[in-house]
């Protein structure tokens, strides 16, 4: 095989993780993965890393900020040392990618402050601290979080919310604004399409709408429970954690599909009243355990978390410790064996940009154009050395490029598939197939596939009651196909059809779902998930939301609802390293989003990379696939 070095190829809709597995069907052997080769498509594992945690830790009354080690293992802390300068009276503190922003209180002053540090990506140190925005001061300022290129602080006298923009290179922050009004906030959490905060003196909690796109909020309103005292949150997966001072209790609440709480409970956390009887101000949670900071304590708490309740807590202490408040983690990632990276299509700007990929925050990173003589590229897929790209501009050819040990593309050549067909819109290669959906024609294509080479031959027509087919997708002996429509015509169905897993691999007694019916939302590229209790097939409906269906046993889709995703115009999800990307191809915008794996909704979305291609016109991104390499 070409490319010794070359470790294996996978479509992002091609890779398991711990706990879920990519749907392609088949018995494990990688030979009839419906994405591209991968070790096996049923790998039990997420790609292994070396990471390295530190926890940040706020001291109000040395105005430092100290830096602990976290074990990967159990969670206990150690080797703290201060790091950064500049802090007076820092009461919270939130990573953002390479940067560590502090809010400075000073004493409830009107001229609280934010310090903005570069994080050291080999030992978490902060250095490089200075005050931003300069001359810019916050009233009463608390509790900070930064989500999706905007910081947002809380004001505790005032009240509200201030946003202010993340420089990406520099980290300073500018235009900083208020965007919600309530009284008497601590901190702002994220979830999702809604942030939260705590309202100490009302006892209450402030639940907003987010706008994903411009960090805006709208519609804000209680959520339903009241609290006594509310002082921090966290919020995890689907749970919310509260810190009750006036009662000394954590809560945790689910949080529902419209915002609101429900099911909230004490945990664990209050069990031993002798132990921790102190007002508690400040939740994290790193790898399965939770660190609480209470009222005037030099004190941290680490609870065990288990199916979500705390569990065995524990105090510790360090000398550095004076007067705890807000805390936040940075994990390092080491992967010097591995070099992953992502292709993604623009088809109006007639390019394909290799980015890298960051395995432990899902960042990307160095995108750059690879690859030449493409036709409007749409759908990418890696197979063995290749990546094959679709064609938007009527001829019906796909590009086959070859894929170097550095992920560069080479050699790229049109293959012709045959004159029925035009517009490739999406690809799959499913037991030595390659199949394609021919958008402009209603029509799905089949091609044998050379292996050895990366030709294809003998295009047919195959299917039936198809109509203008976005995206195709297999699991175990069914295909799954997104229709949309052209022309005034918008069928907005999902179709799902039988394949003969013989000779022929014909595809035939395709019906439409019933249970997914979005009314006139154009149903996309879609990719299907298992986890340990379903089968799942996430639909990004590019007028509105991501929809997710749970697949029943006999290969229906059953249970159809919001994925929760909060994303604006989706149009692609892709499954990669326990994280299902979601890409928006008009606002040239790609999400890194984490599954509950209890119900396959999605809990929490991160800009992944924003501008991908650095264009000022609309590049109309199309496809996104991954190569992992050995360097």
């Amino acid at each position: 095989m070409m490319y010794r070095n070359f470790l294996f190829y996978l479509a992002i809709s091609a890779i398991l993780v711990v706990g879920c597995s990519k749907g392609g069907g088949g018995s494990g052997s990688g030979a009839n993965s419906s994405g591209d080769v991968i070790v096996s498509n049923q790998q039990p594992d997420a790609i292994k890393v070396k990471q390295t945690t530190y926890m940040y830790l706020v001291n109000r009354n040395t105005s430092k900020v100290t830096k602990c080690l976290v074990d990967q293992n159990d969670g206990s802390i150690s080797d703290c040392v201060d790091t950064g300068s500049k802090f007076q009276d820092p009461i919270g503190i939130s990573v953002y990618n390479n940067f560590a922003y502090v809010v400075n209180n000073k004493s409830a002053s009107n001229s609280g402050t934010v310090t903005v540090c570069q994080i050291n990506k080999l030992n978490g140190v902060l250095t490089d601290c200075l005050e931003t925005p300069v001359g810019t001061t916050f009233a009463d300022a608390h509790g900070p979080t930064a989500k999706n290129g905007y910081l947002y602080i809380a004001h505790y006298g005032p009240g509200g919310v201030t946003k202010c923009a993340i420089n990406s290179t520099s980290g300073t922050l500018s235009g900083c604004a208020k965007v919600a009004d309530k009284s008497g906030s601590i901190v702002i959490k994220f979830s999702n399409k809604y942030s939260y905060t705590t309202n100490f003196n009302n006892n209450t909690i402030n639940k907003c709408e987010v706008n994903m796109d411009d960090g805006s909020m709208s519609k804000c309103s209680l959520v339903s429970i009241n609290f006594n005292k509310p002082n921090g949150i966290f919020i995890s997966g689907s749970n919310a954690y509260i810190a009750s001072a006036g009662d000394n209790k954590i809560y945790k609440c689910n949080i529902k599909s419209d915002g609101d709480f429900d099911g909230c409970g004490v945990t664990a956390y209050d069990k031993n009243q002798a132990l921790y009887s102190m007002s508690p101000i400040s939740i994290n949670i790193i790898n399965n355990n939770a660190y609480i900071t209470s009222v005037s304590s030099n004190k941290l708490t680490i609870c065990q978390v288990n199916n979500s309740n705390f569990e065995s807590c524990n105090q510790v202490t360090d000398p550095l410790f004076a007067n705890l408040d807000g805390t936040s983690s940075y994990t390092i990632t080491s992967s010097e064996n591995l070099l992953a990276a992502t292709y993604i299509t623009a088809r109006d700007l007639n390019k394909v940009f290799l980015c890298n990929i960051d395995l432990g925050t899902s960042a990307l990173s160095n995108c750059r154009e690879s690859g030449s003589n493409f036709a409007k590229p749409t759908t990418a897929i890696i197979k063995d050395n290749f990546i094959f790209v679709g064609s938007g501009d009527g001829s019906g050819n796909i590009t086959k490029c070859n894929v170097n040990k550095d992920g560069l593309l080479s050699g790229c050549v049109k293959m012709a598939t045959d004159s029925k067909f035009n517009a490739v819109h999406d690809l799959k290669i499913y037991k030595n197939r390659l199949y394609f959906a021919s958008y402009g024609q209603s029509k799905i294509g089949k091609c044998d596939y050379d292996s050895t080479n990366g030709n294809i031959s003998k295009c047919v027509e195959t299917g039936d009651n198809i109509s203008y087919p976005a995206a195709i997708e297999f699991k175990d002996a069914k295909v799954y196909i997104t229709m949309t429509g052209d022309n005034g015509v918008y069928p907005n169905r999902v179709s799902i059809c039988d394949v003969d897993n013989s000779q022929q691999g014909i595809i035939n007694k395709c019906v439409k779902s019933e249970d997914f019916q979005p009314g006139g939302k154009r149903p996309s590229m879609i990719d299907i998930i298992t986890t340990p209790n379903n089968s799942y097939i996430y639909i990004p409906n590019e007028q509105d939301y991501v929809v997710r269906c749970a697949i029943g046993n006999n290969g229906q889709l059953v249970d159809c609802r919001d994925a929760q995703a909060g994303i604006k115009n989706p149009f692609i999800t892709r499954y990669f390293n326990n994280k299902l990307f979601v890409l928006t191809r008009q606002n040239d915008t790609v999400y890194a989003c984490n599954i509950d794996s209890s119900n396959g909704l999605i809990t929490e979305c991160n800009v992944s990379a924003k501008n991908v291609t650095g264009s000022s016109s609309n590049p109309i991104l199309h496809g996104i696939t991954v190569g992992l390499f050995n360097k």
